[in-house]
C-alpha cells in the first residue's frame, strides 16, 4: 500500500518544474496513479487531502479542500482539462443567396409616431400636446 508520506513527496517534486512552479493541476495529474491507490485501499478524499496540504505547505502553497481534490480528480478522469477545452463550433453563413427584402441602403424606415418632417417624433409629439392643451382650454 502507498503511504500518505510517498504521496506528499511525490507531489512536492511535481509541484516545482524547470521553469519554477508548476499548476496544482499539473502535480495532481502526476500523482493521480497514487491518489488512485490510495482510494482503492479505503482512504477518504480528506485523508488523501492531508499529505497534499503538508507538501503545499513546503511549497508555499495555499491550501486544498478535500472536495477541491475530489473535483481535481474527476476531471483529470474524466479527461476535460481546462487547457484542452475546445472554442464553440464556428456558425455558419446562411446558404440564402439573396439580401433580405425590406428598404435599401440609405433609405429611412420611420418609427411609431414620427413623420417625414420630425424624423425623431419631437415635432409630431409636440403637435399632439398642444392640440390636447387646445381641448382643455374649451373644458
Amino acid at each position: 500500500m502507498k503511504t500518505a508520506t510517498q504521496l506528499s513527496n511525490c507531489i512536492q517534486k511535481n509541484l516545482k518544474g524547470p521553469l519554477g512552479p508548476t499548476p496544482t493541476a499539473f502535480a495532481i495529474r502526476q500523482s493521480l496513479r497514487l491518489i488512485l491507490e490510495l482510494r482503492e485501499h479505503g482512504a477518504s478524499w480528506a485523508q488523501i487531502a492531508h499529505p497534499i496540504n503538508v507538501a503545499f505547505k513546503r511549497e508555499n502553497r495555499g491550501v486544498m479542500s478535500a472536495d477541491t481534490l475530489r473535483g481535481l480528480v474527476a476531471r483529470e478522469l474524466r479527461g476535460n482539462r481546462p487547457e484542452q477545452t475546445s472554442a464553440p463550433p464556428a456558425k455558419r453563413a446562411s446558404t440564402a443567396s439573396a439580401l433580405p427584402s425590406g428598404p435599401g441602403i440609405g433609405s429611412t424606415v420611420l418609427m411609431k409616431g414620427e413623420s417625414e418632417k420630425s424624423k425623431d417624433g419631437s415635432l409630431d409629439q409636440a403637435a399632439s400636446i398642444a392640440a390636447v392643451l387646445e381641448q382643455m382650454k374649451g373644458i
